[in-house]
């Protein structure tokens, strides 16, 4: 059997969406100074099949040769690769959970050795090295004020196909807000507190 005329626009055109959309969504991000996200860029990947498929489609109904059951139903084939892939995207992309930890808290110290009270490290009690720091001497008076180095931390974990992609500090102690005076974010470095070598992430 031929594919009949007209098959495989509707899975040229699914494509032809995803894949500009995916590509415009990412330029629009890098243009606003946001960092490169996966998600445009798989969204643009999806787009690839039934792009690919429907212009096959249409190749075969020009030249009016026999086609496999695939090529005859582009359309419908293509419109169920974007619909399952949609869906996995919904059910693997943007996962967000909330995880506690257990922190030990200082303030950072200059070459001289003197504390800087706006500048609050959070290091992990269960991954010596690994600190996330935060700019908030409205953060730090609370923490001085606790009596104690040990606090813990709840963060907001955003996740791609189980990769981390953001990481945000939501409550330390009882506080669930502080104003912060410039961006802080994760890092590792050897403290006092690391034997040997630098373990996993607390988020892997």
């Amino acid at each position: 059997m031929t594919v009949r005329e007209g098959e495989g626009g509707l899975a040229r055109g699914l494509g032809l969406l995803l894949l500009l959309g995916g590509l415009g969504l990412e330029g629009w991000l890098l243009a606003a100074g946001a960092w490169p996200s996966l998600f445009p860029l798989l969204l643009a990947a999806l787009g690839i099949p039934p792009l690919l498929l429907g212009i096959r489609a249409r190749r075969a109904a020009e030249a009016g040769t026999p086609a496999g059951p695939l090529l005859r139903h582009a359309d419908a084939a293509g419109g169920a690769c974007v619909a399952g892939a949609l869906l996995l995207l919904f059910l693997s992309v943007g996962r967000v959970r909330e995880e506690e930890h257990a922190m030990v808290w200082s303030f950072e110290r200059d070459e001289a050795g003197v504390e800087d009270r706006g500048h609050v490290l959070l290091e992990f009690a269960d991954h010596p090295g690994w600190i996330s720091r935060i700019r908030s001497r409205e953060l730090g008076a609370y923490l001085e004020g606790l009596g104690t180095d040990r606090v813990t931390a709840v963060f907001r974990v955003t996740r791609d196909f189980g990769s981390v992609r953001s990481i945000e500090e939501i409550r330390v102690g009882e506080r669930t807000s502080w104003r912060e005076e410039r961006l802080g974010g994760m890092s590792r470095r050897r403290t006092s507190r690391v034997r040997g070598e630098i373990g996993p992430s607390p988020f892997e």
